[in-house]
């Protein structure tokens, strides 16, 4: 009677209506919000939250970059010796700016 798509199409919204109906009393219950009230909950994103997140995403990538960066320094000779050559320069300027 029904082809095998829509039998895991209505697998699936029964699976979905499960598991939102388990979230809704998760929810109701951490909100103390009584079982018999007809109310639905709807969790909503707090924009701070998600700028927060974006800008941890951004820093983590940033400093794959540079671990990847480094490890490259460190493995072939050339890009190993102009670090060595920055890193004299750096030690050179910090103790001009100190001392």
């Amino acid at each position: 009677m029904f082809g095998n798509g829509m039998r895991r199409d209505l697998v699936k919204k029964a699976r979905d209506r499960k598991k939102d109906a388990v979230r809704q009393a998760e929810l109701k219950t951490e909100l103390n919000i009584r079982e018999e009230e007809n109310t639905r909950v709807i969790e909503r994103t707090n924009w701070g939250d998600t700028i927060r997140k974006l800008i941890l995403d951004l820093a983590l990538l940033a400093l794959s970059a540079l671990a990847l960066v480094g490890l490259v320094a460190l493995v072939y000779p050339a890009p190993r010796a102009e670090l060595y050559k920055i890193l004299m320069d750096t030690i050179e300027q910090f103790h001009g700016l100190v001392g």
